[in-house]
């Protein structure tokens, strides 16, 4: 039997948009702070907090090494300007990740699609992921939508 998934109510929120119940949700979610689920709580808050326009959450050092945290800190701050750097920045995480992480790549397209960067690059970045994660998903379909190939939309909604 699998153990049930404290983050399901949070994920769930977050899924459909309505980031003021990830919040809600992730007071009622007490997880240690060392565990694998204490990063991806804190993930989906400031995700949360990225779609809403607020601020980075100032976070626990444990979260500050990790690579999924370093791109959304980069992706914040986007907001702000200095693209070409920060685009750089970003890249350099992907070109040093030999794991393949499906979330890290994920923020990396995104911000090449925030700085209007062409859909192929984004594409390229996504493409060595095998992932079946929702996000890298629905992003890839995005991207072929953008790029007007709705044959390859369509296959990757399938799939």
């Amino acid at each position: 039997m699998q153990d049930p998934d404290e983050l399901w109510s949070m994920r769930n929120q977050y899924y459909v948009g309505n980031f003021d119940g990830v919040f809600s949700e992730a007071e009622s979610v007490h997880v240690d702070v060392g565990d694998a689920l204490f990063a991806e709580k804190n993930l989906f808050l400031q995700l949360a907090r990225l779609a809403q326009g607020d601020e980075l959450e100032r976070l626990d050092s444990s979260l500050l090494s990790r690579v999924e945290f370093k791109a959304l800190s980069i992706l914040f701050q986007l907001k702000l300007g200095n693209e070409e750097a920060l685009l750089k920045s970003m890249m350099n995480l992907v070109d040093e990740d030999v794991s393949k992480n499906a979330r890290l790549r994920w923020f990396a397209a995104t911000a090449l699609i925030q700085c209007n960067k062409d859909p192929n690059e984004a594409l390229r970045v996504l493409f060595p992921v095998k992932s079946k994660s929702l996000e890298v998903q629905h992003l890839c379909v995005f991207l072929y939508l953008q790029m007007d190939r709705i044959d390859l939309a369509s296959r990757a909604v399938e799939e």
